[in-house]
């Protein structure tokens, strides 16, 4: 009797033991960059800027690949932001005097605005921010060719222009753990940024 209920209680144990386990599939793939991502990162400054770096040109490229488009989705740049887990924002010369902007980029737009007024060629910046825990890639958005005006799009203040103006400022800020987080540690002598 005591060894039928040993058995019994010994069954019901194993039962339980099985409907307990869950048995999913383990995606390997995803649990290995995740322990890559976590592993511990020796990045000097400049590396972290030379890393911002490529990263802000990348973006910049995705942004300027259609620039209507940029210009006129807010959305198309919010979701590249999101995926890229950066600040992403349009400045025009008009923002100069705002004062919900940065100093740091206040100042970069107004060296953007002198150049602008001066005719001098525009470039790409980049600037730590917060003792660099952020970094901000700045690029100027220069007309290649005039917009061909389009029924019902709010792009009034762009249609005017022409080829070779300067219609506002590319602002990318960065975080410096986002950027240590996407460095792969295989290529890393050669500064490679995953995408």
């Amino acid at each position: 009797m005591i060894h039928r209920f040993s058995l019994l209680f010994l069954f019901v144990l194993i039962v339980i033991g099985l409907f307990a386990c869950d048995f999913q599939r383990v995606d390997t793939s995803k649990m290995a960059n995740e322990i890559r991502s976590r592993q511990i990162k020796h990045v000097s400054p400049s590396q972290v800027l030379a890393l911002a770096n490529d990263f802000g040109q990348k973006i910049k490229a995705d942004l300027n690949k259609d620039l209507y488009k940029s210009l006129s989705n807010p959305a198309f740049v919010d979701s590249l932001a999101k995926a890229n887990l950066v600040t992403i924002s349009l400045l025009q010369l008009s923002d100069t005097n705002s004062t919900k902007i940065l100093p740091k980029i206040k100042e970069l737009l107004d060296a953007y605005a002198y150049n602008a007024s001066q005719k001098l060629p525009q470039e790409d910046n980049l600037q730590k921010l917060d003792g660099g825990t952020r970094v901000v890639f700045t690029s100027p958005i220069v007309l290649e060719s005039p917009f061909k005006k389009i029924k019902g799009k709010k792009m009034d203040s762009f249609y005017d222009r022409k080829s070779g103006d300067f219609l506002g400022v590319w602002t990318i800020v960065l975080e410096r753990k986002n950027i240590v987080n996407k460095i792969d540690i295989k290529a890393f002598g050669r500064v490679k940024v995953k995408r």
